[in-house]
């Protein structure tokens, strides 16, 4: 089978989420556990430190299979990339092949990596039916990193991690700040508030940290935004923008005609706003209720106890690159206006 990852040299504030998902993938029975949330919230490091994990490796032995989704946006993709992990010669039972493949290695664990491009796309309904059958092999147990806040249909998904994973604690930042960079100043604290816990944008951060001292990153973070948080390379991974802008350019955004719209108004309320008030905040916002629904499914926004909020350098990036304007600008102001 191909070769997994190496599990993450710095990784911390996840331990008790790693555990109870080692708990769950060396249990007797087979399980589903899918990793949701934003981009840059850790779900590749968390999958990948599971899979390393001491008990996992003594389990499944060489039936750990690893596939990255990154780029698939179709089942037929997704298809075609485990019968060349498994050795499965192309034709036109494919499928058939596949699952007796898989069915006959033994106690396997699959972990199909950023499902997200594959799923949120024309082909949900081809990419649902295939994890359905993935998920009836009785040998098999399956883990699934996406970006968004929706768990696939047609699968029964364990409860353990059935919510999108949230931020890192404060003090988790700073561990992993400091494990990194090496270094801090007084406003170490002031800043990584701003990163809101993503641990994409402490990690690239802190490589920065390394020769930058917090204070300064601080005023770089406050002149340029969200595009001072990268270090070589333009791609999701080494680059905040990239990450971000690949959620607001997804299936499920360009479907939804007013949701870019909520989100830049949205982005001015550092506490959010609560979601039975948005039709008299916004009363000329057409599907108000889709928009909202279309940001929390794709992690662009959270849903706290009926509050819409967006985390930090998402509200950053928006206010650079897509700030609010037009009538629902102006409406937003009215309503504030006369509180």
């Amino acid at each position: 089978l191909a070769e997994i990852p190496p599990a993450p040299v710095v990784f911390h504030g996840r331990t008790n989420l790693v555990d109870s998902i080692v708990e769950l993938v060396c249990r007797s029975a087979t399980c589903r556990i899918p990793l949701l949330g934003p981009g840059g919230i850790g779900k590749t490091s968390i999958a990948a430190t599971v899979i390393n994990n001491r008990r996992v490796k003594a389990k499944y032995g060489r039936r750990i299979l690893f596939v990255s989704c990154e780029g698939l946006v179709t089942a037929e993709g997704i298809l075609n990339v485990l019968a060349t992990c498994l050795h499965v010669p192309p034709g036109s039972e494919s499928l058939r092949s596949v699952l007796t493949c898989l069915l006959s290695q033994g106690c396997t664990l699959l972990v199909l990596d950023n499902l997200e491009t594959a799923w949120d796309s024309s082909d949900k309904v081809n990419v649902e039916q295939l994890l359905g059958k993935l998920a009836e092999l009785s040998s098999l147990s399956l883990l699934v990193t996406m970006r968004g806040a929706v768990r696939p249909a047609g699968v029964d998904w364990a409860d353990t991690c059935a919510d999108p994973i949230t931020p890192l604690s404060l003090d988790a930042a700073r561990q992993l700040w400091i494990s990194i960079a090496r270094r801090h100043d007084n406003n170490v604290d002031r800043l990584l508030n701003r990163l809101d816990g993503l641990p994409l944008a402490i990690t690239l951060m802190a490589h920065q940290g390394q020769l930058v001292s917090p204070t300064d990153l601080l005023e770089a973070y406050d002149s340029d935004r969200t595009a001072v948080v990268e270090t070589h390379g333009r791609d999701r991974l080494t680059s905040l923008d990239v990450s971000i802008r690949l959620s607001i350019n997804s299936h499920t955004m360009t479907q939804n005609g007013t949701a870019a719209q909520l989100l830049s108004v949205l982005c001015l309320l550092p506490e959010g706003v609560m979601i039975s008030d948005l039709p008299k905040i916004l009363p000329m916002l057409k599907g108000a209720r889709k928009s909202v629904l279309a940001l929390v499914a794709v992690a662009l926004a959270v849903n706290v106890n009926g509050r819409l909020r967006a985390l930090s350098p998402i509200r950053d990036f928006v206010m650079q690159h897509l700030p609010p304007g037009g009538i629902a600008l102006g409406e937003l102001r009215a309503h504030y206006m006369v509180l």
